[in-house]
Formats: C-alpha cells, sequence, structure tokens
C-alpha cells in the first residue's frame, strides 16, 4: 500500500470514529509522518476528503459499469442491481458520520452533496435508458433518489432504535424492491 492509500485508509478510520472533526495530527501521529507529507500530497484536509470519496467510489463505479454493460440482465434488473450498488459506493465509511456532516460542516456536506450529485449520474443514465425502453414507469430521477436516499438515510439515523430488526441491508433490498414493484399486493 502507498502513501497516498496508507494516509486515505487511516482518514477513513479517523472519520470513521470521529465524523469531520478527526484532525490532520491525528494522521500523523498514526502513520509517523508529518503534516507537511500529508499537505504536499493532498493540499488541505477538505481535499484530502473529497480524495477519500473518490478512493472509496472507485471499485463501486466499476461494479456499475460492469452491471449496465452485462448483456444478460434485463434493463429492470439492470436498475435494481445499480440501485442496490450506489449507497454502498461508500460502505467503509460511517453512514451516521456522513449525515451527521450536514449539521458540523454544512460547507463540507454541500461539497459531498455535489460529488454524490455527479456520481448519480451512471444510475440516472440507467434509469432514463429503461425508462425509454418501457421497462419501467417513467417518473423523475429525482424523486427515485430522494425515495432510496431519504429512507436509507432515516434508517441510519433510526437504527439505534431497539424495536428495529432489519439489517441495513435488508432496509436496502425492501427498500429498492418497493421502489421497483411499489407495495401494492395483487391477488388476480
Amino acid at each position: 500500500m502507498n502513501l497516498n492509500e496508507q494516509i486515505i485508509n487511516t482518514t477513513i478510520e479517523l472519520f470513521n470514529e470521529y465524523g469531520y472533526k478527526f484532525r490532520i495530527d491525528d494522521i500523523t501521529n498514526k502513520l509517523f509522518i508529518s503534516k507537511k507529507t500529508i499537505y504536499n500530497i493532498f493540499g488541505d484536509k477538505e481535499q484530502l476528503f473529497m480524495e477519500l470519496l473518490k478512493y472509496c467510489g472507485t471499485a463501486a463505479k466499476k461494479e456499475q459499469e460492469q452491471i449496465v454493460q452485462n448483456k444478460e440482465l434485463d434493463y429492470p434488473d439492470k436498475v435494481r442491481h445499480v440501485l442496490a450498488l450506489w449507497p454502498d459506493r461508500f460502505r467503509r465509511l460511517n453512514q451516521k458520520q456522513l449525515i451527521a456532516l450536514k449539521l458540523n460542516s454544512p460547507k463540507m456536506a454541500k461539497k459531498v452533496g455535489e460529488y454524490y450529485k455527479k456520481e448519480w449520474e451512471m444510475v440516472e443514465e440507467i434509469l432514463t435508458e429503461s425508462m425509454l425502453r418501457g421497462s419501467i414507469i417513467r417518473m423523475p430521477t429525482k424523486l427515485i433518489r430522494s425515495m432510496l436516499e431519504g429512507t436509507l438515510e432515516n434508517f441510519v439515523l433510526n437504527s439505534n432504535d431497539s424495536n428495529n430488526a432489519i439489517s441495513y441491508e435488508d432496509a436496502k433490498k425492501d427498500t429498492i424492491r418497493v421502489i421497483m414493484n411499489g407495495i401494492e399486493l395483487i391477488e388476480y
């Protein structure tokens, strides 16, 4: 693992524990390097965090591309798989800490939101293509994103609730199932 990856992985650990309140000093202490080394590579804390997002999303982006290009999947299945993968792009990051960014660091939260918006483009393309092909109903892709993000964000925020007997994975699967199929039970 090169130094950049070591810094990013250490930053992930610290972010997961402290949120965006992590300190560059904490990274330097764990890795026995100077602040100057970090600043020479990443510029500042904001740039380091944005590189962390890119790093976390790289593997998932390749997986998304493979799903979209898979000729064995029909379009509704491509949508299901891409929707399931999209929120997991940042699965190494503590989701509660990402949500807390909105309160603790609105400036950084805005940058993260802009990054997410760019990352949503591939999902939006497969949704639009599926709608144009008549494989799924037409509706605003922004609404689909809001349903997925809002539901999962709410789930994460309330996951300490003792009545919550469902895992994040199951909540995500059920959310996508409802998005794709609705909740109506149709009997013939």
